[in-house]
């Protein structure tokens, strides 16, 4: 509306004139009251989506974190298994090293034994030979 066109309307039409534009700016304030509600719950939304983003991000880190943290055990468990495998290898190897030794002094032992047997065998025959009365003479 020109300026002249108000000049020309009534004190009543003024205030209805007034009156519309208050109801309409009622009404532009319920509906910018609304989309500010509507904008925080979408700011909210959007903070949560980014807590539930940075939460899979530090669970994921998380997770990263223990399957190091179970491969690494994996990998010592192993570690320490084939070294125990290595010192049972190396006991065996020492007790067969024993074993083939005892039997080596054992044939010495009983050679020693049998040539002890005999040679005492032969000096007690001596010895009988020599203290023997003659019968025959």
């Amino acid at each position: 509306m020109t300026e002249k066109e108000l000049q020309k309307l009534t004190r009543q039409d003024l205030l209805e004139l007034l009156l519309e534009a208050e109801r309409e700016n009622e009404s532009l304030r319920d509906e910018v009251e609304t989309l500010r509600a509507e904008a925080a719950d979408k700011r909210l939304l959007l903070g949560k989506v980014g807590s539930i983003a940075e939460a899979s991000l530090l669970v994921n880190g998380v997770f990263s974190a223990a399957q190091a943290a179970a491969d690494q055990y994996v990998l010592n468990v192993k570690r320490v298994c084939e070294e125990k495998a290595e010192q049972v290898r190396s006991a065996d190897n020492i007790v067969l090293k024993a074993q083939e030794e005892a039997r080596k002094l054992r044939a010495e032992t009983e050679d020693i034994c049998r040539k002890m047997i005999r040679q005492a065998k032969e000096e007690s025959d001596r010895y009988w030979e020599a203290i023997r009365l003659p019968t025959d003479e």
